[in-house]
């Protein structure tokens, strides 16, 4: 069973799945071969794109990093305080949340919108 109460995050690897860890296990996926962001294992080149344009690194970075900080968000909204999830909710879905809601009220709206609700 998940402990929601703990910080997860999102791993990734070159030829797995990503998986949903606890922040504390990470840095042993990481000595594994494993990396804290998809960017690791990107290949520009394969997608059509210069990897000596640093323009292009720059906005493909900023993409997957806005992604992966996005998704582990989402994993760990429980922990999060009032300012921060109206702030997650600005930043990822463009959504004002009203700040005199109470905690409870803005975790539920938010994980409505990380649902799809």
């Amino acid at each position: 069973m998940i402990d929601k109460k703990r910080a997860r995050t999102y791993v990734y690897h070159a030829t797995e799945k990503p998986k949903i860890v606890y922040e504390e296990d990470a840095q042993k996926y990481y000595d594994d071969g494993w990396a804290e962001s998809p960017a690791a294992f990107f290949d520009m080149k394969k997608h059509g794109l210069n990897p000596d344009d640093e323009a292009e690194v720059q906005i493909v970075g900023e993409t997957i990093k806005g992604v992966k900080d996005a998704a582990n968000g989402a994993l760990n909204l429980e922990e999060m305080t009032k300012k921060e999830l109206i702030g997650y909710a600005s930043v990822n879905y463009g959504k004002d949340l009203d700040n005199r809601w109470k905690r409870d009220k803005l975790l539920k709206k938010v994980q409505g919108y990380v649902d799809g609700a």
